[in-house]
């Protein structure tokens, strides 16, 4: 706001200008006066982003940016721009970069500082280091190797979902797929490739104008969340902080806001087994501190995330867990741990839809990957036959 006016009034013209030149700066196309609250999850994480990196390089002295996990949300062109920025600060102010991704820390860093458990590892020059280090680091020991990928046929058994030309006016257009149980179908694209609105579509979180939408053999109509839950489908949003746990209850609640299985009698909760649920699957996800009791918001976004999807592994049978970016914002131990538990999941007959955190994820975990653009799919990939797929191969298909 310098320069915005005299004191006690702003010159909101020229508050409007700058903050489209801020945003412009980074490749963003919002309207200035747009209310914050009816942006999306990406839109405001830009929007933080362009307020950040809004220096004056006439400030006196040096700034310091700290940048937590700037890029979690970000697809490729998006991270690029946002890359582009932090080295132009870098002549003007110092900057403190947090992040999960190895390949963004090679690029953008001069200094690498490894914490694991509230230590302090590792600090190295970048040119000293390389990104199988920085993993072994982070993991205590496990090599990068030890995230392998896991590629099954899953012919002949009966599909757990098929969705056929669903389409929604504006968001998605004939979206048609199969997942069978065991199976991992990943769904790669843009932020407005529409495929979270197709998960939230799946799972009766938003309508679709037309097509069906199969589950065990059994069409569904008139879908719901509630009737979707009942049908055996789970859903873990991206916006797990809004749409997926209480802050304010204790994580043993929150683990239990869906099914509370043998610690219900009637209207009245055994709240001995609960805690008993809730410390089975703490220990199963390492879940980190270990105390079922303490409210959620007093743990970090990581462990929270672990609690979230506990809520639904904690049921006695799930056919088919939608995932949306569940490793963002896990370090590299904790994005090892959760992927076990998905790849579990998988053992024990769910199959399973994944919006994944980058494409190397979608290469790494899925069998399928349906790749989508602008509402539409634009191409289709089956991993079990194809081993020479690379990222700028779905890259130019997603844009």
């Amino acid at each position: 706001q310098r320069n915005s006016g005299r004191i006690g009034i702003k010159n909101w013209k020229r508050l409007r200008s700058d903050c489209a030149a801020a945003l412009n700066r980074i490749g963003v196309k919002l309207d200035p006066m747009a209310r914050v609250s009816d942006l999306s999850f990406v839109d405001r994480q830009m929007i933080e982003i362009a307020r950040a990196v809004s220096i004056d390089s006439n400030m006196k002295g040096t700034p310091l940016i700290i940048l937590d996990e700037p890029t979690a949300v970000l697809e490729q062109t998006e991270t690029a721009v946002l890359e582009r920025e932090i080295r132009k600060l870098k002549d003007i102010a110092s900057v403190i970069f947090v992040s999960h991704r190895l390949d963004e820390i090679m690029r953008i860093c001069d200094r690498v500082v490894v914490l694991r458990s509230g230590r302090v590892v590792s600090d190295k020059k970048t040119s000293e280091v390389t990104k199988d280090d920085l993993f072994r680091d982070m993991a205590g020991g496990i090599s990068q190797t030890a995230h392998s990928s896991r590629k099954r046929s899953a012919e002949g058994t009966e599909p757990a979902i098929e969705v056929h030309g669903l389409t929604r006016q504006s968001k998605f257009k004939d979206i048609s797929f199969t997942a069978r149980p065991g199976e991992i179908i990943a769904f790669v694209g843009t932020n407005a490739s529409g495929r979270e609105a197709v998960a939230r579509a799946i799972f009766g979180a938003e309508t679709y104008d037309s097509g069906t939408i199969t589950v065990k053999g059994k069409p569904v109509s008139h879908w719901s969340i509630r009737k979707a839950v009942k049908a055996g489908l789970a859903y873990l949003p991206a916006e797990r902080k809004v749409e997926s746990m209480i802050a304010g209850l204790s994580a043993t609640r929150n683990v239990a806001l869906v099914y509370q299985g043998a610690a219900a009698v009637g209207p009245f909760l055994k709240l001995r087994k609960l805690a008993k649920t809730a410390q089975t699957w703490f220990d199963r996800l390492e879940v980190r501190p270990n105390t079922i009791s303490k409210p959620l918001f007093n743990f970090s976004g990581g462990n929270q995330q672990k609690v979230v999807l506990a809520k639904w592994l904690s049921s006695p049978h799930i056919d088919v867990l939608l995932l949306d970016h569940p490793l963002r914002g896990l370090d590299v131990g904790a994005a090892q741990t959760v992927d076990a538990q998905i790849k579990q999941a998988c053992e024990d007959g769910a199959a399973v839809i994944l919006i994944p955190d980058s494409i190397e994820e979608a290469l790494t975990m899925a069998d399928e990957i349906i790749v989508m653009r602008d509402g539409e799919i634009s191409a289709r990939h089956d991993l079990r036959s194809k081993s020479n797929l690379t990222v700028q191969d779905i890259v130019a298909e997603m844009v």
